[in-house]
């Protein structure tokens, strides 16, 4: 802190690279337009709403980087920047996905300066370079964070688990753009992962979670197998896994299979069976770690991983409360739900859908209907009445206190209970509006897929297309049409809470045949311009839930018994009702009439699986 004493707001940030190179955003070409839509989930105006945020909760005066932490708990509410600021690398990969949904440039300038920020800490080493000076927060923050390594000497520091998620960055611009740059600058950075890397047999491993200016690389360094530590792990197979699967480059994917073997086999983080058994009981590091390996094992083919992630995907869902998407930030004591790990069993369930593993179709829906979305920050009048009650406090060097509110509109809790949005901490940590934001692409993506002339519908929620616009009436009813804008032969999931043999559809008002491959409803083929509409009875039902929650301001832990009424997927009322934040303000759903609203639907011309 001495060092950096004479700082001030604004000053220069001393990056390891003087200039950035050029570079170009991803376009955003497609077609727009405006329909009605019944006012059901829709994803689209989700990212939406993402894009608020994933560029607001940025600091324009310290070249946008984010601003980890949303305290609602003061007055006025603040954001403040502390060391897990990293986690804007999340927001980064979060950010062009947000755009290929809507179509949106909002904001733009903040994304393209974070970009060129980031790139200027790309050494020529091809790590990961943090900077120091002009960031005291950053020094005044890590030591509460106990990491391993050394982040003393010198004004810049190398933290493997930023790279790793930085590297799925530069994968994923290479993927929109085709841009060298970013295909250039992601193969330097695996080649500096190269020289830090500790290989051991048929495994490898980093020995420090973060690393000074030229580390030392101990052969003989113990293997970690805390938790803590495997957070270093995690990050980078991802990273690599995605650079792998988009370039090609050989040296990625052998890495990333390496890190896997470490953490699969030598570590304490999972059972033969997939469990979850690390004495550091974080829900979030488990799923994200059997996220990790499933993108690996989806790059290289390996089904055998596959199904090892099938166990421990399963394993994991029942140490939450599947039924609404409901997941733990400790898993094995009392605790409130955090958003990261409900991100995380989204990809984790439609990834293994898509691949063919299984069919968790119906927990995708479940988890998106449910708490995914009732955890993504929507209003702000209940943050400025909660605020305006409390005693004024000052706003801090590291803080802003400028719109806060309204900034954080569609970030996702961290610390939400199953009947209010907020009830621990300070009000958002933004690594799980990082991961949220994310898996809205992944489930938005997930929707339909198209192939060889064959549309297949999977979830029925709103989507548009190319190929057909999906309009889900459900809750509201059990309804869903499907216009149609290509020749295809359509296929339709149907729920399992849908009797199969309740399923009436027509075709431009006169009733089809059906027939059924599992839960998907054969339609056959259709023609532009038709419109396949499906029907089937829905119901309500009441279901109890016991759950430990807690009371904003305290640390005691009750055993709560609540009431759900759950139509079709979703819960349309919960008792008790809560009082910060509430959840469930769902009473139109439970009506026979359908709302609707107004849209703008983006279709691009090109979508990409992520």
């Amino acid at each position: 802190m001495e060092k950096f004493a004479d700082w001030k707001r604004g000053d220069p940030i001393a990056y390891i690279r003087e200039d950035a190179p050029q570079f170009d955003l991803p376009s955003l070409s497609g077609k727009r337009y405006e329909t009605r839509v019944p006012d059901t989930l829709e994803l689209g105006e989700r990212a939406y709403f993402g894009l608020n945020v994933l560029t607001e909760a940025l600091d324009p005066q310290a070249d946008y980087e984010l601003y980890f932490r949303a305290d609602f708990d003061r007055n006025p509410p603040i954001m403040s920047h502390d060391f897990n600021d990293v986690c804007d690398v999340k927001f980064q990969e979060a950010l062009p996905l947000m755009r290929r949904i809507t179509g949106s440039h909002f904001n733009e300038e903040a994304e393209r300066g974070r970009m060129a920020a980031r790139l200027r800490m790309l050494g020529f080493d091809g790590l990961l370079w943090e900077p120091k000076r002009g960031r005291p927060w950053v020094e005044a923050g890590v030591g509460s964070m106990e990491y391993t390594g050394d982040f003393t000497s010198g004004e810049s520091f190398f933290p493997p688990f930023a790279g790793g998620r930085f590297l799925g960055v530069l994968a994923l611009y290479y993927l929109f753009t085709g841009d060298r740059v970013w295909c250039e600058s992601g193969k330097r950075l695996v080649d500096g992962f190269r020289q830090l890397m500790i290989y051991r047999d048929d495994f490898a491993f980093f020995q420090e979670q973060l690393y000074g200016p030229n580390p030392a690389v101990n052969p003989n360094a113990p293997v970690p197998k805390d938790a803590k530590a495997l957070h270093t792990t995690v990050w980078p197979i991802q990273g690599l896994a995605q650079f792998y699967r988009t370039t090609g480059y050989e040296p990625a994917g052998e890495l990333a299979e390496k890190l896997v073997r470490h953490l699969r086999y030598n570590s304490d983080y999972y059972g033969p069976e997939g469990q979850f058994t690390s004495d550091h009981p974080h829900q979030h590091g488990h799923s994200l770690g059997l996220l990790a390996m499933a993108d690996y094992a989806m790059a290289a083919g390996d089904t055998e991983l596959l199904a090892f992630v099938r166990k421990g995907y399963e394993a994991g869902r029942s140490l939450g409360i599947p039924r609404i998407g409901y997941f733990p930030e400790r898993y094995n004591q009392p605790t409130v739900c955090e958003g990261c790990a409900v991100g995380d069993m989204i990809g984790l369930a439609v990834k293994l859908s898509q691949a063919g593993v299984a069919d968790y179709w119906d927990d995708a829906d479940r988890y998106l209907r449910n708490h995914f979305a009732e955890m993504q920050l929507m209003k702000t009048d209940w943050i400025h009445e909660h605020a305006n009650a409390l005693a004024p406090t000052e706003v801090g060097p590291y803080e802003t206190g400028d719109r806060v509110p309204e900034r954080n509109v569609g970030g996702f809790a961290g610390w939400a209970s199953l009947n209010e949005w907020w009830v621990n901490g300070r009000g958002i940590m933004h690594c799980c509006t990082g991961n949220c934001t994310r898996a809205i692409y992944y489930a938005w993506e997930s929707i339909l897929q198209f192939s060889a002339g064959r549309l297949q519908i999977n979830l029925l929620l709103n989507r548009a297309s190319a190929w057909a616009d999906v309009n889900s009436y459900i809750p509201y009813e059990g309804r869903v049409d499907v216009h149609i804008k290509q020749e295809c032969t359509l296929a339709i999931r149907i729920p399992e809470w849908a009797a199969q043999d309740q399923v009436i559809c027509t075709i431009n008002g006169k009733v089809s045949g059906l027939t059924f491959n599992d839960r998907y409803a054969q339609i056959g083929k259709t023609k532009a311009g038709e419109t396949v509409t499906l029907c089937f009875p829905i119901q309500e039902q009441s279901v109890d839930i016991e759950a430990e929650t807690k009371s904003l301001g305290t640390e005691e832990y009750r055993l709560v018994k609540y009431r759900l009424v759950i139509k079709g997927n979703d819960v349309v009322d919960i008792d008790p009702p809560g009082k910060l934040g509430p959840l469930y303000q769902r009473s139109h759903y439970r009506k026979g009439e359908v709302r609707w609203q107004s849209v703008e639907r983006f279709v691009p011309d090109q979508v990409h699986r992520w």
